[in-house]
């Protein structure tokens, strides 16, 4: 997956399973978590404003 806009996870949690290059905005109200699974490419631009947890996870 590649993204350049703005991400909302409004509700629950993502889990990202492939491979993801992102240089937008990742919305994380109180409450949301993102796990990456696989390989993750946070690149310049990449924003998490109110950001509570990420969980990076090797060998999923």
């Amino acid at each position: 997956m590649t993204n350049s806009g703005t991400l909302n996870i409004n509700a629950g949690y993502w889990v990202f399973n492939n491979t993801l290059n992102n240089t937008g905005t990742f919305n994380l109200p109180a409450g949301r978590t993102a796990y990456f699974t696989a390989t993750t490419n946070l690149s310049a631009g990449t924003t998490l404003p109110r950001c509570r947890a990420i969980v990076l996870q090797s060998g999923a």
